[in-house]
């Protein structure tokens, strides 16, 4: 299964991208970073800042069914894995409790999933620092539960999670309308180039 022009689309036309921080030394539960995000327009490479640094940006507002899909560069000048995750909350976050669907760039080098109170996939899948990823998260607000689907350069759609749980603390939450990220690594980055976000027929 592919998708490339809806990625396409994300990254020649997108006007909003999204990105953040999370607090510094919250593990989160699970060894890894949290971050709030806004949404800044293709082609804006700006670096996601230090876990110090805390930053979101606002997406239309959504209460039903949507689908958002992020193009995200993760770098590290020795090539190793980083410590990032990108997700969405409902105004902006203030640390990593805030957001309910969250895709985490690990620092053992997966990408995983927030499934209510842990990290999971439903595969491995590895990442690499200097490519680009393309995450889809399709969203059902009413049920609380999210599937998301990666491509690598554009290439082959692998599905990750599907029919995750929301972080726990945002179980009920009613509307989602901030994109947020933070790297917690020491070193490295997470670079916006693109967000789309809209809304299931």
């Amino acid at each position: 299964m592919r998708f490339p022009i809806l990625f396409a689309a994300v990254l020649a036309a997108c006007t909003s991208t999204v990105d953040g921080a999370d607090q510094p030394g919250q593990s989160d539960g699970a060894g890894g970073a949290d971050d709030t995000a806004g949404v800044p327009s293709a082609g804006d490479t700006t670096p996601y800042l230090s876990a110090s640094a805390l930053s979101n940006d606002a997406v239309p507002a959504q209460s039903h069914v949507f689908h958002v899909v992020f193009a995200l560069g993760p770098k590290e000048p020795s090539g190793a894995a980083i410590d990032a995750v990108v997700g969405l909350s409902d105004g902006p976050a203030a640390n990593v409790a805030d957001l309910g669907p969250i895709v985490r760039f690990s620092p053992s080098g997966m990408l995983d999933v927030r499934n209510g109170s842990a990290y999971e996939a439903d595969l491995a899948f590895p990442y690499k620092a200097g490519e680009t990823y393309q995450i889809r998260m399709d969203v059902d607000l009413g049920r609380h539960l999210y599937s998301v689907l990666v491509q690598e350069n554009g290439g082959h759609t692998t599905s990750l999670a599907r029919n995750y749980a929301f972080r726990t603390e945002q179980a009920t939450v009613a509307t989602l309308d901030n994109a947020a990220r933070i790297v917690d690594s020491a070193t490295g980055s997470l670079d916006k180039i693109a967000i789309d976000v809209t809304a299931q027929p």
